[in-house]
């Protein structure tokens, strides 16, 4: 526990509803939450942002320095062609350009996107932010407000080239918990995925990361250190 109001949980992953009957999902992935209880006057941005920090901080001690760089994974909101308007102003937006227009700040770094193509009858795009570990708080308010996740590494690894993680879905997540299910599946050697979470009016919000146990483990001794 960091302060007062900031909580440490652990939790085992594959006993989250979301990952019910999902074999990819093994016991060996936790999950390590930064949870605030948010006044009743006080914005839910706010109260997330505290988390994120105290987070990034965990993660900063306990990954090798050479793994500064992230990467927030995103995916935009698939529209119907057939509507022309839509499908005309999204072509020209795509993902990140979208995002900005409804408000959302993204990170600093380097910006790629794409279309994803499995199916004709519907335009949607993906993308990939590389940034800054110090930039992991705005990162992780857009994990909160759109479908999207972070992705980090503690060491070195040779585990899965991001940049060919969404074209190689074999279909599209329908929601954001099919997303999420997806990037767990890949965690492996160091690898972690983040995000936060709170909307409207729910009185506990935070941030999370999953991960293998050896890294919760860590995280647990640097949130709650023994006394």
């Amino acid at each position: 526990m960091t302060t007062s109001r900031i909580a440490f949980r652990r939790e085992v992953a594959s006993e989250w509803a979301i990952f019910n009957d999902d074999a990819g999902i093994s016991s060996r992935f936790g999950v390590a939450t930064v949870v605030v209880r948010r006044r009743a006057d006080e914005l839910i941005s706010s109260a997330v942002g505290m988390t994120a920090a105290a987070l990034g901080k965990a993660l900063g001690q306990i990954a090798d320095p050479e793994q500064g760089r992230m990467r927030l994974v995103a995916l935009g909101r698939p529209l119907a062609r057939s509507s022309r308007v839509a499908a005309h102003n999204a072509d020209r937006d795509k993902l990140w350009s979208a995002l900005e227009k409804s408000g959302i700040v993204l990170p600093r770094g380097s910006r790629t996107e794409a279309e994803m193509t499995h199916c004709e009858d519907v335009l949607q795009f993906s993308g990939v932010i590389e940034f800054a570990a110090t930039e992991l708080p705005v990162a992780l308010e857009v994990t909160r407000r759109a479908d999207a996740f972070c992705l980090g590494q503690i060491r070195d690894s040779d585990g899965l080239g991001w940049e060919n993680f969404l074209p190689s879905l074999e279909l599209l997540p329908k929601d954001p918990a099919a997303f999420l299910r997806a990037a767990v599946r890949q965690i492996a050697d160091g690898l972690f995925v983040a995000r936060s979470f709170g909307q409207f009016d729910d009185a506990l919000v935070g941030s999370e990361v999953f991960a293998e146990n050896d890294v919760v483990d860590r995280l647990q001794a640097i949130m709650m250190p023994v006394e």
